[in-house]
């Protein structure tokens, strides 16, 4: 029986060391976060927190209320446990400020402790099409947990790079799945350049938030005689980078540009 006292980083760091050795069952782990909602909890309209003195601690609470729960996860074997042992150790790993050095190609995984303090909102900028191998590339990345009060079932990520700070999320919904990148205003060529090194293509993109990315481009290509033809306009510099790549990765001899309007 997990002892029920006021929330502390060194409590929950003790939870999880139990959950990883065994001497805490998902059960019991189960019951103990239900009984610190409970009694701990401070309710806000459509929100609540732990009132733990430490963001690390809250966000895996927090998490913690999923550590029963199966089959939530799109694309993980059937009877899986959305909460993953993995996740488990990942945990660990925040509350302990421990370096994060998950890189894949230009991609640099960043923990929370890591992140730096931007005086903007962060903004979602673009969905994309999420499918199995979209995840597998991603999954170095990818932490699950709670990461808001509407009590989905999520896996996000803040990674670095080419020197913006972006957020990676992949939310498990009851009707749909949703793969979203985010930003602050300015990060959009680089989310243009993380799409393409994921190897998302232009029919893949869902939704461009128009409120950030909102320019007109030409998708132009230039023949072998230097003529200049127009291909497509679009109304984001993100579904035009794209589509661009995805013209100049076919190896044809053409030369591929975008013209803003």
């Amino acid at each position: 029986m997990i002892p029920v006292n006021p929330p502390t980083k060194e409590i929950v760091i003790e939870v999880i060391q139990g959950l990883l050795n065994g001497f805490y069952s998902r059960e019991e782990t189960s019951s103990w976060i239900d009984s610190m909602y409970t009694n701990y909890t401070k309710q806000y309209p459509g929100c609540f927190t732990f009132k733990v003195d430490d963001k690390d601690a809250e966000f895996v609470m927090k998490s913690l209320l999923f550590i029963n729960d199966k089959d939530k996860a799109d694309f993980d074997s059937p009877n899986q446990y959305f909460i993953r042992e993995k996740d488990l150790e990942e945990y660990l790993n925040i509350l302990n400020k421990v370096d994060c050095r998950e890189q894949c190609g230009n991609i640099k995984r960043i923990r929370f402790h890591q992140r730096k303090l931007v005086k903007e909102v962060y903004y979602y900028i673009v969905e994309v099409e999420c499918d199995a191998e979209l995840i597998e590339r991603c999954g170095v990345f990818l932490t699950r947990g709670l990461y808001d009060d509407l009590g989905e079932h999520l896996e996000y990520a803040m990674i670095n790079y080419c020197g913006s700070q972006l957020g990676i999320q992949y939310t498990h919904g009851i009707d749909q799945i949703q793969f979203i990148v985010g930003g602050v205003s300015g990060s959009e060529k680089n989310i243009a350049k993380l799409l393409v090194e994921l190897g998302i293509t232009s029919e893949k993109l869902k939704w461009v938030n128009n409120d950030i990315d909102n320019g007109k481009y030409n998708l132009c290509r230039l023949d072998d005689n230097d003529n200049a033809f127009i291909m497509k306009t679009f109304n984001s510099y993100i579904a035009a980078e794209v589509a661009r790549n995805e013209y100049e990765k076919k190896g044809h001899k053409q030369t591929y540009y975008l013209e803003q309007l």
